[in-house]
This record gives structure tokens, C-alpha cells and sequence, in this order.
């Protein structure tokens, strides 16, 4: 497998240039370039005859919808409530607290949480 790879490495190392030549356009070719399709003389600037000559030659399924700007109304708005505040818990952190886990916490993570809050009380002492 080696003896064949070495075999073509050389192969492969000659007809690389002549396959990077074919594959590569020409810069020197002119290329036009087409902002808007509806520009059908090439001026850069759409006229309004050729803006209805472009949305004539479109099929109505093709064309993009309006949408309305706002959703239906659907009867009179409720507003939400006010959020209630909180109460603090022993660590004074209510987003944080333990009660709040939807998973029962595991003993590591209720020991930590012990130390925690013996290191909370020492501190306030």
C-alpha cells in the first residue's frame, strides 16, 4: 500500500497544476453583474415600467403574502399580576434555596449546603 501511494505521489504532483488551471476561471473574463433583476436595460435604476413589467411576469402563488402587523384581536387583554417578592430564605437568597429544586437534592449536595449555611452564621457572629 505504501509502494502505491509513493507510485502516484509523483503522478499526482505533476498533474496537479494542470488540474488547478482547467478548474479556475479566467479573471481577465468580464462578468456582469445583476443587482436587481427587474433592471432590464442594465442602467442600475429600476423604472416603474420595468418595476410592473417584473411583478406582471410573476405568478400570484409565487409572491410573498402580507401579514398583519399585529395578532387578531381576541377579546379584551389580560395583564398579568404583579409578581410577589419572595421571601428571603435562611441563606438570604430566594432564588437560590434548596426548597425550590424540582429533584431532591443528593447528601453531598445537602451537606454543602449545611456548611453553607454554618459558614453564613459564623460570619454574621
Amino acid at each position: 500500500m505504501i509502494r502505491l501511494a509513493a507510485l502516484s505521489l509523483p503522478l499526482l504532483l505533476a498533474a496537479a497544476p494542470a488540474m488547478a488551471q482547467t478548474s479556475a476561471p479566467s479573471p481577465l473574463t468580464p462578468q456582469r453583474l445583476v443587482l436587481n433583476l427587474a433592471d432590464r436595460d442594465g442602467d442600475g435604476v429600476v423604472s416603474p415600467a420595468e418595476a410592473a413589467d417584473q411583478l406582471a411576469s410573476y405568478d400570484a402563488a409565487e409572491l410573498p403574502a402580507a401579514q398583519p402587523a399585529s395578532a387578531p384581536h381576541r377579546g379584551p387583554r389580560s395583564r398579568p399580576g404583579k409578581a410577589k417578592p419572595e421571601k428571603a430564605d435562611e441563606a438570604g437568597f430566594p432564588g437560590l434555596s434548596m426548597k425550590r429544586r424540582f429533584v431532591e437534592a443528593s447528601e453531598f449536595e445537602q451537606a454543602l449546603e449545611f456548611r453553607f449555611l454554618e459558614e453564613l452564621k459564623d460570619r454574621r457572629k
